[in-house]
């Protein structure tokens, strides 16, 4: 049971840290990396970091994975309505065919929003799972 419990908390690391290579690659119309291999092996670097981070300092980096893989999968959802381009990240930086990234103001609010999603996120987590500091403790 302990080792799919740790699959389980790797994999939640590896997505955080997706998301996270997503959200930097974004920055820039084209990625920040043009080069495919090199993407390719920023995006994986940035997954293996996460998953070693989520299974060695578990809780913190659990914390940081979800909120910034939610808030990515957030505004990924939102796109799917707003059409602002935002999407097209994970498309066009796992080479997916005929998949084009072009920055506009409103990807750069998408990925701002999404920055401050994930910011929200991760200070709620951190404040509702604190230790009591006494028996009566009421997290909210």
């Amino acid at each position: 049971m302990k080792r799919v419990a740790s699959c389980g908390v790797a994999f939640v690391g590896a997505l955080g840290g997706f998301a996270l290579a997503s959200w930097i690659l974004g920055m820039q119309s084209g990625g920040v990396i043009h080069s495919d291999v090199g993407r390719a092996l920023f995006i994986a670097a940035f997954i293996v970091v996460g998953m070693i981070a989520a299974l060695v300092l578990q809780r913190p980096a659990l914390i940081i994975a979800s909120a910034t893989w939610g808030s990515y999968i957030l505004f990924v959802g939102i796109d799917c309505f707003a059409h602002t381009g935002f999407q097209n990240t994970a498309l066009a930086f796992l080479n997916t065919p005929g998949a084009v990234y072009v920055t506009s103001p409103k990807v750069y609010v998408m990925i701002g929003c999404m920055a401050l999603s994930a910011v929200l996120g991760i200070v709620a987590q951190f404040r509702l799972t604190r230790k009591p500091k006494s028996a009566a403790f009421i997290p909210l």
